[in-house]
């Protein structure tokens, strides 16, 4: 069921903006596979998800995501959020493009990023050398987050990645998933560590923070179709 956040709606409920699904399901027509497959058995339709105003409750949200895993591969998800053009789909993408540094970027979209979702808190916390960005359900889950989790910190760390250009050094950086195997074998050189399902987290030095965001590293734009590079689907329609 779609619901609306608003005076009228169950605030008990733990709901997260459809949309976050929305590059997943976008990209499944360019490997051969019509959304209604993955969407139809889980009562959804493709406007639903796509429409920014609709929410979702979390638990759904990850079966799309891993409905969507079933039917391309492991690693579709991560790989779809590596070429994810940040300006477009982060709420407020405008006003996080204005951005002048990755930390002047992290502390708006933490900022930004809590009016969609009642029940997930995304934080930055620096402690000394090190810089931890990190999500947290406060909720109990009945369904695993681990693709939504990999196409999500797949965006965070190819973020870096991008930023730091020829700085870039992966065993700097410590990731923590539910579902390391959900991520593509290579992944920037960055190796994650399992930890359990109520949220991920991602160390790097703190002095990266201060280092200039240029806009094509938001807009991605050398990673666009990128998940046409991904393993042919297991299915490739509704009559399949």
């Amino acid at each position: 069921m779609t619901r609306r956040l608003g005076n009228n709606t169950d605030q008990s409920l733990p709901l997260v903006r459809a949309s976050v699904a929305g590059p997943v399901v976008a990209a499944l027509r360019s490997v051969g596979v019509e959304p209604a497959f993955v969407l139809d058995p889980l009562g959804l339709n493709e406007a639903q998800v796509m429409d920014p105003k609709n929410f979702l409750r979390h638990d759904t949200v990850y079966q799309i995501y891993q409905a969507v895993a079933e039917a391309t591969s492991t690693d579709f998800c991560a790989r779809v959020g590596q070429s994810v053009d940040l300006v477009k789909f982060l709420p407020l993408g405008d006003m996080l493009a204005e951005a002048l540094t990755l930390g002047d970027f992290f502390t708006r979209f933490t900022q930004a990023v809590s009016k969609e979702s009642n029940a997930v808190t995304q934080s930055l916390f620096v402690e000394g050398e090190h810089a931890y960005f990190s999500a947290k359900r406060n909720f109990q889950i009945s369904v695993s987050p681990s693709q939504t989790d990999a196409f999500l910190t797949s965006i965070w760390i190819s973020l870096l990645h991008r930023v730091l250009d020829f700085r870039w050094d992966p065993n700097q950086v410590i990731l923590r998933v539910s579902d390391p195997d959900a991520l593509p074998g290579q992944f920037h050189g960055v190796r994650a560590i399992k930890c359990n399902p109520q949220g991920f987290s991602i160390r790097f030095p703190s002095s990266w923070l201060s280092y200039r965001l240029r806009p094509e590293a938001l807009e991605n734009p050398q990673t666009t179709g990128l998940w046409m590079k991904i393993w042919p689907p297991r299915r490739i329609s509704l009559r399949d």
